[in-house]
C-alpha cells in the first residue's frame, strides 16, 4: 500500500512542511480557495487536510477524504493524521524525504554546495538538493527537534 498524499488547507503551512520533511506528498497553497481545494483532493485522489469544519463536511459529502483537525499544536495535529490514515508510527528519513518549500523531492548530493556557508561546510558533509526548485538541506539543529518530536508523538500513537 503506497503511502497517503495530502493536500492541506492555508491555515496549515507548518503542518504541512512537517509532513513533507517526514516523506509524505502534501500540497499546500497559502491561498486557495474551499472549492478549488476540495476538488484538488477529489481529482488526485488526495486526503484534505483542514481545520475548517463546515469545508469538512461539504467534503465528507463529496465522497472526499478529509481529515478535520482539533487542537492547536502540530504534534497533536501529526497524531490525529497517523490515526485517521493509518500510519503507525513517523520516521524521518532521507530517502523519500520532500522539499518543505515545494513539495519536490530530495536528492543526495555528491558534493558541498558553493553557496553552503563555510562553517557548515566544515561540520556538515552530507546534503540533499530539491529536485524541483534546488534548496539545499543539511541536518542541522532543525533535525534533532524534529526527531525529538517524532518521538514523543510515535509514544502516543
Amino acid at each position: 500500500m503506497s503511502p497517503p498524499r495530502f493536500v492541506a488547507d492555508s491555515m496549515l503551512g507548518t503542518l504541512s512542511k512537517k509532513l513533507r520533511i517526514l516523506g509524505f506528498d502534501c500540497k499546500y497553497f497559502s491561498a486557495i480557495c474551499d472549492d478549488d481545494i476540495a476538488l484538488l483532493a477529489k481529482d488526485e485522489g488526495r486526503i484534505l487536510v483542514t481545520r475548517d469544519r463546515q469545508l469538512a463536511l461539504r467534503c465528507k459529502k463529496q465522497n472526499i477524504n478529509t481529515i478535520c483537525l482539533v487542537g492547536e499544536s502540530v504534534s497533536d495535529h501529526l497524531v490525529h493524521i497517523a490515526k485517521e490514515a493509518g500510519i503507525t508510527q513517523y520516521q524521518i528519513s532521507t530517502p523519500g524525504a520532500r522539499c518543505t518549500t515545494c513539495n519536490g523531492m530530495l536528492n543526495e548530493m555528491d558534493r558541498i554546495p558553493d553557496e553552503v556557508p563555510p562553517w557548515i561546510k566544515q561540520n556538515v558533509k552530507q546534503f540533499w538538493s530539491c529536485a524541483d526548485c534546488g534548496h539545499i538541506y543539511w541536518q542541522g539543529t532543525h533535525i534533532r527537534n524534529l526527531e525529538r518530536l517524532i518521538g514523543e508523538i510515535n509514544a502516543r500513537l
